[in-house]
């Protein structure tokens, strides 16, 4: 029994990666948010760079989030796209072995995280709360830079997956 609930877990991992920086997203957003609502005590140790004005965080995590999911929609639906031809024309195997890549559940899980971070830290957003400055966005800009390094990371395992078909 035990044997055949691990097997069937090792079969469908697929979903692990995203769900676990989908989890890493939230509670990243949980964090900066009770930072951002705490005393000012803390935000003497966080360079007054990193500080932005609600309302400017808004823009900004609002525009994170938008870019994000877009990113993610086009990304995965372009690669499925290639890969399918290149599937029918090549090998068959070649979309399940992207799938099981490490680097893509992780480039999926990090943009849809990025994407719950912003959402998350959005929602939270009110005038009411914050008298002063947030660093909510300046972490979500981090958060966009990694994701768009992993998305070159991405684009090169994807070529490299494709090029010996060419």
């Amino acid at each position: 029994m035990f044997k055949k609930l691990k097997l069937k877990y090792d079969e469908n991992i697929v979903w692990l990666y995203p769900i676990f920086h989908m989890l890493f997203a939230a509670l990243l957003a949980y964090i900066v948010i009770r930072v951002d609502i705490s005393e000012r005590g803390l935000f003497k140790y966080i360079p007054r760079i990193f500080l932005t004005s609600v309302p400017l965080a808004r823009t900004i995590l609002g525009s994170l989030a938008g870019s994000l999911l877009t990113i993610t929609t086009f990304t995965f639906s372009t690669v499925m796209a290639v890969l399918t031809m290149y599937s029918s024309n090549y090998s068959p195997r070649i979309v399940q072995n992207f799938l099981k890549k490490k680097i893509s559940l992780r480039v999926l899980g990090i943009f849809l995280g990025g994407f719950i971070y912003s959402i998350t830290s959005l929602l939270f957003m009110r005038d009411s709360l914050y008298t002063d400055h947030v660093v909510s966005a300046s972490i979500g800009v981090l958060y966009a830079i990694v994701s768009s390094i992993y998305f070159v990371f991405l684009s090169h395992k994807l070529l490299n997956l494709v090029k010996p078909h060419i």
